[in-house]
């Protein structure tokens, strides 16, 4: 089975990723609040460094394929957008803290359509290098 978007008013979504440069393992909890093709999504995460509310955005699904998003990415300001061209493969984009304007991108490859593998390429913190891999697990239960 492909992994797939949940449809309904709430969906759910886990994601936990060792960083490679970092040495650290991070975890992500979302919520989606869905109202016909436009959702709300608040996420709890250690990525910033203590558990807190990390993401509050607003988005849209510009089509079955492509969504976008905007408002707190990680604690900072930003926007996102997210293609999924086939039904087990998807990429995001996010950028985010537009004073010193960082940008993550993630590939998603689904397992079945709970569990997908992902990658995400961000920048590492004590440098400007885009060399911080995040290599972990999404789950959609």
């Amino acid at each position: 089975a492909p992994f797939e978007k949940k449809t309904g008013l709430l969906s759910t979504e886990f994601d936990m990723q060792y960083w490679t440069q970092a040495k650290e393992t991070t975890v992500l909890g979302s919520v989606d609040v869905n109202l016909r093709n436009r959702f709300l999504r608040l996420g709890v995460g250690n990525r910033v460094g203590t558990v807190q509310l990390e993401n509050i955005q607003g988005g849209i699904h510009l089509n079955p394929s492509l969504t976008g998003r905007a408002g707190m990415i990680y604690s900072q300001p930003g926007v996102g957008v997210d293609y999924q061209p086939l039904s087990n493969l998807g990429f995001s984009l996010d950028v985010y803290n537009l004073r010193e304007v960082q940008a993550d991108v993630t590939t998603r490859f689904g397992l079945n359509k709970h569990v997908a593998l992902e990658a995400t390429l961000g920048k590492d913190k004590d440098s400007s290098a885009y060399s911080n891999w995040g290599l972990g697990l999404n789950i959609k239960p």
